[in-house]
């Protein structure tokens, strides 16, 4: 036999057993053939609770916003800092939010890519992370492309445009390295003083409806799963947000249970069932899979976001089901008098510890339900 043979059989042998080792070394959650129920099952028994509540954290590594730099994984030109993230992430990380800051779509494509692998190869389950983006009428990010308004898209009466603009939007943010888009807004707008009436699809639930979920369509494609073009759309504010009293953003909204039912949930009734024309249901994939909750929210006296009873409570009572619904719980550290509080909209808390047990039990205190998003492929580095 030749001895180039004699010398490639035993090469062949060991990469042959080292792949062997290699499938046999991964675990189930790790196991992409396996159902996602099965691999959120084996995984949420092998974290700790500090793994559990860091993957309910999110980061926005924003220096105008975060004056202690102990608390930045990222330099002064927004380089990823590894020295930082071991003690800041050690534990795994939900969601990093807008990327995109100060980062051309090179620049945040190699930045997420360098967080990604290192939250694989340096936490201890290898969890990857989720980025969200701002995308209101396209990527709100340095060298996005800008659409015309939410209020001008609403105006072409055209759902199927909207679904194309969205869908490029996708794309785009998809390429950059991050998942999820904080849009469409499904506030009805009843009054031109709010700040944000452009924001939103108009006055009427049905045109908003239909507008939305051609927006959602868009962002998330018509498959069960999200393909690598497509992200999760995130529909807001639920709910009331868009009719503060005297205009002014993050107001109460006092408005009759009535009204709230027949009018202002409308969209998001259409938005979380994939509503189409007629009210047959659209394809399993073009369901909405997030909604963010109002942000200090008061509806009849009941905080939207801060305790969701009213409104949550109508929603399922409603439609006899429980929805898909995701809330987000926000508050910011401000000095005041000296001390340190929790402070976001009408919702305030005396310290840090106290916010975040009121996050916990706003959003898995309500009877509300949880479904894991599903993407056609491993969340990978590009």
């Amino acid at each position: 036999m030749d001895d180039r043979k004699l010398v490639l059989v035993p090469i062949v042998l060991v990469i042959l057993f080292g792949a062997t080792l290699l499938a046999q070394e991964r675990l189930p959650y790790q196991d992409p053939k396996l159902p996602v129920e099965q691999r959120v099952t084996d995984l949420l028994k092998r974290m700790t609770l500090e793994e559990k509540i860091a993957q309910l954290e999110g980061s926005w590594q924003n220096r105008d916003n975060v004056k202690d730099p102990q608390a930045l994984f990222v330099d002064e030109k927004g380089n990823f800092l590894p020295a930082q993230a071991s003690q800041l992430l050690k534990n795994g990380l939900g969601e990093m939010s807008r990327p995109s800051e100060k980062r051309g779509p090179r620049e945040m494509a190699d930045f997420t890519n360098t967080l990604q692998k290192w939250m694989k190869e340096n936490t201890r389950l290898g969890i990857p992370i989720l980025f969200h983006e701002e995308c209101l009428h396209g990527h709100a990010a340095p060298r996005g492309t800008s659409f015309p308004q939410a209020i001008a898209l609403a105006s072409t009466w055209d759902p199927v445009l909207v679904r194309d603009v969205f869908a490029a939007t996708a794309a785009e943010v998809r390429a950059r390295g991050a998942q999820q888009c904080l849009a469409p807004v499904l506030d009805l707008a009843r009054d031109p003083r709010w700040g944000r009436t452009e924001e939103t699809y108009g006055e009427d639930p049905y045109l908003v409806s239909r507008i939305g979920v051609a927006a959602i369509q868009g962002f998330q494609g018509v498959d069960p799963f999200i393909d690598k073009s497509h992200v999760v759309a995130t529909a807001k504010h639920f709910a009331v947000h868009g009719q503060p009293e005297g205009g002014t953003n993050v107001a109460p909204g006092n408005y009759s249970e009535r009204v709230i039912r027949e009018y202002v949930l409308k969209p998001f009734e259409a938005a979380v069932e994939g509503m189409m024309e007629a009210g047959e249901p659209a394809e399993p994939g073009t369901r909405g899979r997030s909604v963010m909750f109002a942000l200090g929210q008061e509806a009849d006296h009941d905080r939207c976001q801060g305790s969701g009873q009213a409104i949550g409570r109508q929603h399922r009572e409603h439609h006899g089901k429980a929805q898909r619904l995701a809330g987000i719980c926000a508050f910011a550290v401000r000095e005041r008098d000296g001390k340190r509080s929790e402070q976001r909209g009408h919702c305030r808390h005396h310290d840090r510890a106290e916010a975040q047990q009121a996050a916990l039990v706003n959003s898995f205190g309500r009877g509300l339900s949880f479904h894991p998003l599903r993407f056609d492929s491993e969340i990978d580095h590009h």
